[in-house]
């Protein structure tokens, strides 16, 4: 069970009947929303630092969406063996948590795609490296992170001379960020009987 608190505000209150937000599709939205706008931006420049945070708050989208699942779940098993399960998955990465949160909505009736999972794990780790960004003064403007490979080989976008940070803010990459994420987003919403049509409707 995880440590909480109570603001003093609501010290005296009775229990709300609202249980579960859907941060998920708040993410989902915010990630659009800055998309939008780089798009914009990108019909004028070459790059877009919007391009980032449209990154981050897609990987967002997916990890709230899993999470959220993972206590539904949590709340409505008196199983302890899968309370425990779930536990361990609410504080596992978001790499690791993937595949068994996904075998696990899915009751292990299908598997996730491979090429759909190393997509959006080569997109996560491209979110790491920008916000755990770790400059190397001293390697060369075209020697690239080993680990973003992953990320240039499967968005199969055109090469262009720059370094990582540049050509991972160009609009064909954030066009393959939202494919990505929206891709994995279904394969949830289905083991999870997720509404699709109200999922990816634009609030904004």
């Amino acid at each position: 069970m995880a440590k909480r608190f109570r603001p003093s505000y609501f010290r005296e209150k009775d229990e709300h009947l609202f249980k579960f937000g859907t941060m998920s599709m708040v993410y989902w939205d915010m990630a659009e929303e800055f998309r939008r706008v780089a798009s914009e931006d990108l019909q004028e420049n070459f790059y877009s630092r919007l391009a980032i945070p449209a990154i981050i708050i897609y990987c967002s989208t997916v990890e709230a969406l899993i999470n959220e699942q993972l206590a539904i779940q949590e709340a409505y098993t008196d199983d302890e063996d899968l309370q425990s399960e779930i536990s361990r998955l609410k504080e596992e990465n978001l790499q690791r948590k993937i595949k068994p949160a996904f075998k696990l909505f899915a009751n292990g009736a299908q598997n996730l795609s491979e090429n759909v999972v190393g997509n959006f794990i080569a997109l996560v780790q491209l979110r790491n490296d920008f916000i755990h960004f770790r400059p190397d003064w001293d390697a060369n403007l075209f020697d690239w992170p080993l680990r973003l490979k992953a990320a240039y080989e499967r968005s199969k976008r055109e090469l262009v001379d720059s370094d990582w940070t540049i050509y991972f803010n160009t609009k064909p990459i954030l066009d393959w960020s939202e494919e990505t994420t929206r891709a994995i987003l279904n394969v949830f919403l289905d083991v999870t009987k997720g509404d699709k049509k109200r999922f990816f409707t634009n609030r904004i």
